[in-house]
C-alpha cells in the first residue's frame, strides 16, 4: 500500500430503518490504521452512511495527503462525486425545488470536501474489501452495544471515539495490523475530533421525531 494517501472505509446503518443507528470509518495511512464510530438513537440508513464519511474526514489530521473513500452507499458516492456541486448551485434544493433531504449533513460533508483532494469509490456489497467488511461488522457491534447501554442508563460510551483505545468495544476480531497501531494513532487522528457531526445528527433526530 502506498504511504502517500489515506484510505477511508465507511459504513453506516440502522435497525429498523429509521431506528437505532451507527456509523463507522476505518482510516488507513501506510502501515497505520484507526477507527472512529458513533451511535444515533434514531436516524436513517442514509444519515448514518453520510455520518460515516463525515466522521472519517473529520478525523484526518493532514489536509495535504490525497484521500480515497470507499463506501457501499451509492447515495453517498454519487452524491459526493457527481451531484453535490449542482445541489450547492441550486441552493441545496432538488429538481422539484424542495429542500434536499439530509441537507445539514450534505453541507457539512461539502465543507470537509473542500479541505481535501478526494476520490470516491463504490464498493459492491463489501466484496473482498477487508476493511469495509470490518466496518460493516463494527456498525452492528456499535449499534447493539450502545442500544443496550442506553436502555440500562449506561453513559460512558463515547459518541465519537478511536475504537482501538476502548477495549469494551472490541467484540470482533481485531486485524493484526490494527492491533499494532496503539501509539502511532496520534499521527493519523486529529485529537480534537469535530463535534459538528453530533450537533447535525441531534438536529436531524429532532426533525424526524416531529414528522
Amino acid at each position: 500500500m502506498s504511504h502517500y494517501h489515506t484510505i477511508i472505509h465507511t459504513d453506516g446503518g440502522c435497525s429498523p430503518n429509521p431506528g437505532e443507528g451507527a456509523y463507522v470509518a476505518i482510516l488507513q495511512n501506510g502501515d497505520r490504521a484507526a477507527c472512529v464510530r458513533g451511535y444515533a438513537p434514531y436516524a436513517t440508513n442514509q444519515q448514518m452512511e453520510l455520518a460515516a464519511a463525515i466522521a472519517g474526514l473529520s478525523a484526518l489530521k493532514s489536509t495535504k495527503i490525497p484521500v480515497q473513500v470507499y463506501t457501499d452507499s451509492q447515495y453517498v458516492q454519487a452524491g459526493a462525486s457527481a451531484w453535490i456541486n449542482g445541489w450547492r448551485r441550486n441552493g441545496w434544493k432538488n429538481r422539484q425545488g424542495e429542500l434536499l433531504a439530509n441537507v445539514e449533513l450534505w453541507q457539512e460533508l461539502d465543507q470537509l470536501m473542500n479541505r481535501f483532494v478526494i476520490s470516491w469509490h463504490k464498493v459492491d456489497g463489501h466484496a473482498g474489501v477487508e476493511f469495509n467488511i470490518k466496518a460493516d461488522h463494527l456498525v452492528g457491534d456499535t449499534r447493539q452495544a450502545r442500544g443496550i447501554a442506553s436502555r440500562y442508563q449506561i453513559t460512558d460510551i463515547p459518541t465519537i471515539e478511536s475504537t482501538w483505545q476502548f477495549e469494551a468495544f472490541q467484540k470482533s476480531n481485531v486485524n493484526p495490523l490494527v492491533a499494532q497501531m496503539r501509539k502511532d494513532l496520534a499521527g493519523l487522528l486529529d485529537p480534537n475530533l469535530s463535534t459538528d457531526i453530533t450537533t447535525s445528527l441531534a438536529n436531524l433526530q429532532a426533525k424526524l421525531r416531529k414528522e
